[in-house]
């Protein structure tokens, strides 16, 4: 080999190298900032009423956002409806449900244990609804719109 072959060897290597070095401290920053995200969501799930306080919001939505909290809920959950029990598939809509109501608990919107999958009718169905026996709840208004959607199509078929 010459001496420009040689040359052009040790210049590669050298480039490998900090690649290398390059690549190992992406993934070293991302191990950082992974341990930071999940600090923060520990802090939150002590107290959630800290997501009211601007700074730590702020601080809370650099490292999550609703998709990604989403995103691990349907992850880590089976895929089945919590209110009745039916196996959801990818074409079945999954909706990701807040058991105690946004509009009611705000500070409770990005606690993963206040959330469930439903599917979409039983969704509807529970609505705002906050109580204890909303499981109940879900399958009165479910029958209550099946009832209604029943005399509906009984009204268009005699007209």
């Amino acid at each position: 080999m010459t001496i420009g072959g040689w040359i052009i060897l040790v210049f590669l290597l050298l480039a490998l190298w900090g690649w290398l070095a390059e690549e190992r401290n992406k993934e070293r920053k991302k191990a950082e900032i992974e341990v930071a995200r999940q600090k923060i969501y520990a802090l939150y799930e002590e107290d959630p009423k800290r997501i009211n306080n601007p700074e730590f919001q702020k601080l809370f939505k650099t490292y999550w956002t609703w998709w990604q909290i989403r995103g691990e809920v349907l992850r880590y959950s089976p895929r089945i409806c919590a209110a009745c029990g039916c196996a959801l598939s990818w074409r079945k809509r999954l909706h990701v449900d807040h058991i105690k109501p946004r509009s009611k608990y705000p500070e409770l919107r990005y606690l993963k244990a206040n959330l469930q999958i439903l599917c979409i009718s039983c969704n509807l169905a529970k609505s705002d609804y906050d109580g204890d026996d909303w499981l109940e709840v879900v399958a009165k208004r479910r029958k209550a719109f099946r009832k209604v959607r029943k005399v509906k199509t009984r009204n268009r078929n005699s007209e």
